[in-house]
């Protein structure tokens, strides 16, 4: 059986699960999401308030979920 991937809709595949195509933020993507400078992200950051995921090694990166949740219990 051939599957023609073309004939996919995989956006309304990712919206049915509620999947986010993409799940990780940079830094610069995060502080506004949050609406706040980066500077305030590295601050948090080096605060411990927030935890980078690190890609590659050197790249930080957040997710939406882990941002919302860091506001809920920081008293930000």
């Amino acid at each position: 059986m051939n599957i023609d991937k073309e004939q996919i809709d995989f956006q309304g595949l990712l919206d049915k699960i509620g999947a986010d195509p993409m799940p990780f933020l940079s830094s610069a993507e995060a502080a506004k999401f949050l609406d706040v400078s980066v500077g305030t992200i590295r601050n948090w950051v080096s605060q411990g308030l927030l935890r980078p995921y690190k890609l590659g090694g050197k790249y930080n990166r957040y997710t939406r979920e882990q941002l919302l949740q860091m506001l809920k219990v920081s008293d930000i």
